[in-house]
């Protein structure tokens, strides 16, 4: 399940995938879905999808706070990923901290390398 997780939000890179935002919402939507009912174990897979995650969460923000020259359905587009992509972060790094408790410095680290700062659910 984890190498699932992991492949599907390789597949947000996808060229063909960056030009349609429905099927955007759609990966996402499922991606946190998949984590809600994955197992709680160690996995490489399931840390690059964190990792991942974080990226598609980064390039997120930029599109969140300059949107005055972007039309409505644009603006609402991004706002809909930009949530998703939150939830999906949130029960994708549940799932790393439930196995070691310990593990959550570990991603408090990950997190800040990528420049995330305002995690206030860790």
């Amino acid at each position: 399940m984890h190498l699932l997780l992991s492949l599907l939000v390789k597949h947000l890179d996808h060229k063909n995938v960056v030009q349609q935002p429905e099927i955007l919402l759609d990966i996402v939507t499922v991606t946190t879905s998949l984590a809600e009912h994955a197992k709680v174990e160690p996995s490489v897979a399931l840390l690059g999808a964190v990792g991942d995650i974080m990226k598609h969460w980064r390039k997120t923000i930029p599109c969140s706070l300059d949107d005055s020259k972007l039309g409505a359905s644009v603006v609402k587009n991004n706002n809909n990923f930009h949530e998703l992509i939150d939830k999906c972060l949130v029960q994708l790094a549940n799932k790393v901290l439930n196995y070691c408790p310990s593990s959550k410095i570990i991603l408090i680290i990950f997190i800040y390398s990528f420049g995330g700062d305002s995690f206030l659910w860790l």
